[in-house]
């Protein structure tokens, strides 16, 4: 920059020398009177124009150190061991995936299909609507034939419960097919490649009941919670109570387990969905605020039953270790 400056200024001089001249002969000022006023000129120019250079550069810098820390960053996220065969790491601030294994690979997704059906049976199924438990229903926790449910918590209950009937459920109140064509057109806008076959992930003889990569599924995660928060938020407990209609009248079902019952061993924790099949191993996908607002999704593929819970919180305190380390003052 230095450089820069110094040619500026030759190149400067030289033609200060002609416009001095022929401005003097013009106005008829004296000389020293016209060259003091001339060289204040020049100078606050000079001033504002070395000002201008200086941020142009530090900024340039700074962008410089920013992205290197990102760098440094994705290296040291994407490095983490665990017992899962693929996991993400979301940043919902910059919208980036900033740590993977194997995270653009297609994997069995089981039960965090029911993310998509939560979105989709959100968005196609009236707020008001009052959905009654058919009496075919395997009748899952605290469910039974004639209840009366509103959409809402009967959405937050397939999430909690991971219930495979009440995802079949809500599609088939929507209509399954045009439920399943909303499904997979999810897929455009999280940007990576889904495909579900229903609404539960349940695997259909050797075929997945959905398909998806971990970053696929961390930013369907992460859709839906800037869609409906509450929805997502309602799964950070290990139990929920739900009030239906019940012959008629109010009725509480106490006590609906979450099928993630190590929860309270996370921090930050904002909402969190369970997977498991055959096929698809153990799955996690989970929604933190590691502070200040700072929201992340984790999602981890093809680990086993126990072992997805702590691969994930295996991630999140590198995630929360590496963050610390290389922000220091510095916002990345």
């Amino acid at each position: 920059m230095m450089t820069y400056v110094q040619n500026f200024l030759n190149q400067l001089r030289k033609r200060l020398r002609v416009t001095w001249r022929r401005s003097h002969k013009f106005l008829g000022f004296p000389g020293a009177t016209f060259s003091l006023l001339f060289g204040c000129v020049v100078c606050a120019f000079l001033v504002l124009r070395f000002v201008q250079l200086s941020h142009s550069h530090e900024e340039k810098q700074t962008l410089l150190v920013r992205e290197e820390a990102r760098q440094k960053l994705l290296e040291q996220l994407s490095q983490i061991s665990i017992e899962g065969t693929s996991y993400a790491i979301y940043d919902m601030r910059t919208s980036k995936i900033v740590g993977h294994k194997h995270g653009y690979q297609m994997f069995p997704l089981a039960s965090l299909t029911k993310l998509a059906t939560a979105l989709v049976a959100s968005r196609a199924i009236a707020p008001d609507t009052q959905i009654i438990i058919p009496t075919e229903s395997n009748l899952d926790f605290g469910l039974r034939a004639g209840d009366v449910w509103r959409r809402d918590d009967l959405i937050k209950y397939m999430l909690i419960f991971s219930s495979n009937d009440v995802a079949d459920l809500l599609a088939k109140v929507a209509g399954e097919e045009k439920f399943l064509r909303s499904m997979n057109a999810l897929a455009a806008e999280v940007g990576e490649p889904l495909l579900f076959i229903n609404a539960s992930g349940l695997d259909e003889g050797s075929a997945t009941g959905g398909t998806g990569s971990a970053a696929a599924a961390a930013k369907l995660t992460a859709l839906l919670y800037k869609e409906s928060p509450g929805t997502l938020e309602r799964t950070s407990h290990e139990r929920a109570t739900f009030s239906v209609l019940r012959n008629g009248k109010s009725f509480e079902i106490k006590g609906v387990p979450n099928t993630n019952q190590l929860l309270r061993e996370y921090r930050g924790v904002i909402g969190s969905k369970t997977g498991f099949t055959d096929l698809a191993g153990g799955n996690l996908s989970m929604v933190f605020d590691i502070g200040a607002g700072r929201l992340f999704t984790v999602t981890v593929l093809g680990s086993s039953r126990d072992g997805r819970f702590t691969d994930v919180l295996t991630i999140l305190n590198d995630l929360q270790t590496s963050l610390s380390t290389l922000q220091q003052g510095m916002k990345i």
